[in-house]
């Protein structure tokens, strides 16, 4: 099986959740920006207070994300919620470890087949294209309506996962998903 937890279990977490910092991996590339900035518009659209973090820099072809200028570097506040995007291990967090070791709950949001797991709650699924897969999916269950910012981030992290839909975990299901984000416009 290729899917572990669930989508039903994650967004029960999500919603008894008032606080949530969400961190990608130290390095960000575009799936781990992409994903992390999609996922963080869409939860404060629902309320939530959110915590974008990137410890590290943003690489200047990411600098026109929509949301980027959102991110933190740290929190320092403890959270309901620490959900970490795109990390096949803990030490990708980095110095964000420290606020998923305060926080109330802890889950974890990714495709990579060979991880370490490090959360109490998981979504991963190894079939599919990239992390923006599972949260544009997770999105849609939660019946988040997409916008164009949550979409040019979806979509720049697909694009960039998939080497522009040349890679071998290029499925057809990232085909279908590219469609419906060009129509937000």
């Amino acid at each position: 099986m290729s899917l572990i937890g669930s989508f039903k279990r994650t967004i029960t977490i999500i919603r008894a959740s008032r606080t949530i910092a969400i961190s990608g991996h130290i390095n960000p590339d575009g799936d781990s920006l992409g994903s992390l900035l999609s996922l963080g518009l869409a939860l404060q659209k629902t309320g939530k207070t959110v915590f974008m973090i990137s410890q590290d820099q943003v690489p200047k072809h990411y600098l026109l994300l929509p949301g980027v200028k959102k991110l933190k570097k740290t929190c320092s506040k403890q959270v309901d919620l620490a959900i970490a995007i795109d990390c096949g291990s803990e030490k990708l967090l980095g110095s964000s470890v420290n606020i998923f070791r305060k926080a109330g709950a802890t889950l974890s949001i990714d495709h990579h087949e060979f991880r370490k797991d490090f959360t109490r709650y998981r979504l991963i699924d190894y079939r599919a294209s990239s992390t923006s897969e599972i949260v544009y999916q997770l999105i849609k269950k939660m019946r988040i309506p997409l916008d164009k910012n949550i979409a040019t981030n979806l979509l720049t992290a697909l694009i960039v996962e998939t080497n522009s839909f040349r890679l071998p975990s290029t499925n057809s299901q990232a085909f279908l998903i590219c469609a419906e984000l060009l129509q937000t416009g």
